[in-house]
């Protein structure tokens, strides 16, 4: 009788000291917002204090994350690692201490303007130099007038891309809030009277009489025309 009272006291003390120490982590929910971006792995890590940097325990890692989603951690301060591709995007010193808490603003709408043009753009790391671009990000076909894309708040090259023709814009912040590429476009003259033609674009060879590699050919150009180039 002694024993079974024994081990009942000895478990209710274990059960106890169990439900103290369940109850003495609290947790929280760390909300990450990515709307308009798809295929992003989200990793949650313990606070390194460095900034611009998240080598902290890793306390939560996700794939293929899109939209708004919220993420169950302790009360605590993290760093978020958001990564797309090539590119990582580090949100320092999250405060989860109070319960609810988020990355706050993470992404950027980028605006290009084509008019009536059709070109691949392309999104890529900013490699800090002029005339060339860095890791390619993402790329989408056939983009034509005015589009725009989200992206996770950053500093980027961007390519438009015409045939053989290639333009590179170079350090496009978009870290702040939205951001645009600018003036890519040049209206080009050509002006035939009343014969009829057969007008070609051609990328610069750098030599005398010929031409490099064709862009694209307009047949029957008559009078005065205007063509939209990058």
């Amino acid at each position: 009788m002694k024993r079974r009272m024994s081990a009942m006291l000895l478990a209710a003390f274990f059960a106890i000291l169990f439900i103290g120490q369940a109850g003495s982590t609290s947790t929280a929910t760390l909300t990450v917002d990515l709307t308009g971006l798809s295929g992003i792995r989200v990793e949650i890590r313990e606070d390194d204090g460095v900034p611009d940097s998240a080598t902290g325990a890793l306390v939560v890692a996700v794939n293929n994350q899109a939209g708004s989603n919220g993420y169950g951690v302790d009360e605590a301060v993290y760093d978020v690692l958001l990564i797309q591709g090539p590119k990582q995007l580090i949100v320092d010193d999250v405060d989860c201490s109070s319960g609810t808490c988020d990355a706050g603003d993470v992404t950027s709408e980028l605006t290009v303007d084509v008019e009536d043009i059709s070109v691949r753009i392309e999104l890529h790391l900013d490699d800090a130099a002029a005339g060339t671009a860095g890791a390619l990000i993402w790329g989408k076909n056939s983009q034509t007038g005015e589009t725009t894309h989200t992206v996770l708040r950053n500093t980027y090259d961007v390519v438009l891309v015409q045939g053989p023709k290639s333009l590179v814009v170079d350090g496009v912040d978009c870290s702040a809030g939205p951001c645009d590429t600018g003036d890519v476009l040049a209206t080009l003259t050509v002006d035939v009277e009343d014969i009829s033609v057969r007008i070609e674009l051609h990328l610069d060879d750098a030599a005398t009489g010929t031409a490099g590699a064709l862009i694209w050919g307009k047949n029957s150009q008559t009078g005065e025309t205007t063509h939209t180039v990058l």
